[in-house]
């Protein structure tokens, strides 16, 4: 049975419009291949492996659906997300440069465990690597005397990540949270 996919975020009037057609059926196609199933729920481990570090512990994970970003007149499609409640933080003890590192492995974990774990030959991180540099060009609009190293904590995320990676029982853990959210999203 082909997996669904949320469409309800395109107007009825772009259904039609061939660059939506095209995307609709590479995600179907991807999402009827097991390997690629497998390389989307580990990316998405890793991210909920690294929010859980934050103290969440409630995640809900969202199956494949497609959008319309107007402003470009073209679509997004995403196999598959995790939405992490959020947890209150608090300034007591609290060290700036290891909540940003942490940020960025959160972000980072995703691709690097895509990346190590399966042969996907995309790991879906861009998108990941530009929502952490908006986050990052947010502090700056907060705090201007601020200097973040963004390039620089990116890959320091992705070098720790995989150092974590070498781990046979980390990686077991991994596949294990993996195989919970394939059960979850694809049965």
């Amino acid at each position: 049975m082909p997996v669904e996919i949320d469409i309800s975020k395109v107007p009825a009037e772009k259904r039609n419009d061939p660059k939506f057609l095209e995307l609709l059926a590479q995600m179907q196609a991807a999402l009827a291949n097991p390997k690629w199933q497998a390389a989307f729920c580990i990316h998405e481990a890793g991210h909920k492996i690294y929010l859980s570090r934050f103290g969440i512990t409630q995640f809900t994970f969202i199956g494949p659906y497609i959008v319309y970003d107007a402003a470009r007149d073209d679509f997004d499609g995403y196999p598959l997300a995790v939405k992490a409640e959020p947890v209150p933080l608090t300034a007591e003890g609290f060290d700036f440069e290891g909540w940003l590192v942490r940020v960025a492995q959160a972000k980072a974990a995703g691709g690097v465990f895509a990346r190590r774990l399966t042969n996907a030959p995309d790991q879906g991180d861009a998108e990941d690597k530009d929502e952490f540099k908006r986050a990052c060009a947010l502090l700056r609009e907060k705090m201007p005397k601020l200097q973040i190293d963004e390039e620089g904590i990116w890959k320091h995320a992705q070098e720790e990540i995989s150092k974590e990676l070498r781990s046979p029982e980390f990686r077991r853990n991994a596949w294990t949270q993996a195989n919970e959210i394939k059960i979850q999203i694809f049965g």
